[in-house]
């Protein structure tokens, strides 16, 4: 297989739809040549890259994210893995040095750091539990005025339910109160070795969060590594 050449494949990102450009040289199974950054057009350089008779697949940095590029022109796999260092969180139960207990971390997300209950559980070395928001004052408030004209609420624009209720006949969601969980993800993976540890979840958005750590008194100190796959894409050349 021989992809030298100019491709453009179409990302779905954060804010909508964006285009990388890939300028590929392939050379005795070895792959070279620069990635587009899908947000500021940066030229970014190729690395570990390689091409078989029926696949090939490469790397670059975008900013903190590694992407993979994976397959064929025609049927291209990304997947993205971001580390990110957490501000250390602290305990809010258990015992002081042990990893079980409940904990508050601030966690990233697309719409910026969201402070979560990180409960873990420990039978042995081995680890489960869940993480988790809380409704508060102010996310009421948010919801609230939303609900009041906000854009995708009823009134408020599209992708709005139709006055009179949900569609497809559902009864409208029950109202929020201070102190209901909210975004819950219950790991499953987990393992510690002493007080270092490991846990996964997957989110709704089917996004796989690591988090590698270590607990010091009543600190938690956390590396996320977040990974995402799309496929399906394709490379359409230029």
């Amino acid at each position: 297989m021989s992809i030298t050449g100019k491709y453009s494949v179409s990302l779905s990102l954060p804010g909508g739809k964006r285009e990388c450009i890939l300028d590929l040289s392939e050379d005795a199974g070895v792959i070279s040549g620069t990635v587009s950054n899908p947000y500021t057009g940066e030229l970014l350089d190729i690395f570990d890259g390689s091409v078989s008779d029926e696949a090939f697949s490469f790397k670059a940095l975008v900013g903190r994210t590694e992407y993979t590029f994976s397959g064929q022109p025609s049927s291209l796999t990304l997947t993205t893995n971001e580390t990110i260092v957490l501000d250390p969180g602290k305990r809010i139960s258990g015992q002081s040095g042990e990893v079980a207990g409940e904990y508050l971390v601030g966690v990233y997300s697309p719409g910026g750091v969201k402070e979560n209950h990180m409960v873990i559980e420990a039978n042995g070395d081995d680890l489960s539990g869940e993480m988790f928001g809380l409704v508060t004052e102010q996310s009421i408030a948010q919801m609230a005025q939303m609900m009041d004209g906000g854009p995708g609420v009823p009134g408020g624009g599209p992708g709005g339910p139709p006055p009179g209720g949900m569609p497809g006949g559902m009864p409208p969601m029950p109202p929020m109160k201070i102190g209901d969980k909210t975004d819950v993800n219950v790991f499953s993976y987990g393992k510690k070795n002493g007080r270092d540890f490991e846990l996964h979840t997957v989110t709704a958005q089917g996004s796989l969060f690591r988090f590698i750590g270590i607990v010091e008194g009543d600190s938690i100190n956390i590396t996320m590594h977040v990974t995402d796959v799309t496929e399906g894409l394709k490379a359409v050349k230029i």
